[in-house]
């Protein structure tokens, strides 16, 4: 008897280690990894002060509502795809579709020409450079740029 009581206070001093060991690494944690500041666009473009403010929290606000877009464009492909053997029309579904597309495309522009706006003309050569990375880069498809992008 004495020896399953030893055994039973032992498990649950184990068990409150456990948890606080899980809660201690949860809420200790650093707030981000120190790789991810070298590719923020800032730093690729060498802003510096309310410039590099400025597009700093534009990134955070664009890549959070993009991300809010994104779920939204994979629901609706998801959702299109259930259609497969039924005799439902997709056009409206399509329409809703591209018109995400049209959102996410407008608002990346808009974001990378108020960054444009934070820059010199040498850090704006580079963010042109940045985007036609970028395009060439995305989704393993490449994208003619326009001369005038150049």
């Amino acid at each position: 008897m004495n020896q399953a009581k030893f055994y039973k206070t032992l498990v649950i001093i184990l068990i409150l280690l456990n948890f606080g060991t899980v809660f201690s690494m949860w809420y200790n944690r650093p707030p981000h990894h120190p790789e991810r500041e070298k590719h923020k666009i800032s730093t690729i473009l060498q802003l510096e002060g309310d410039a590099k403010e400025t597009v700093d929290q534009l990134e955070i606000e664009h890549h959070k509502a993009k991300k809010q877009l994104m779920h939204e464009d994979r629901r609706m492909h998801n959702e299109l795809y259930l259609l497969i053997g039924k005799e439902a029309d997709p056009k409206g579904l399509l329409e809703d579709i591209h018109f995400n597309k049209v959102k996410i495309e407008a608002m990346t522009f808009k974001y990378f020409d108020n960054i444009g706006k934070q820059c010199n003309e040498e850090q704006l050569k580079e963010l042109k450079e940045f985007i036609k990375k970028a395009l060439h880069n995305l989704s393993g498809h490449s994208r003619k740029v326009p001369h005038s992008a150049r």
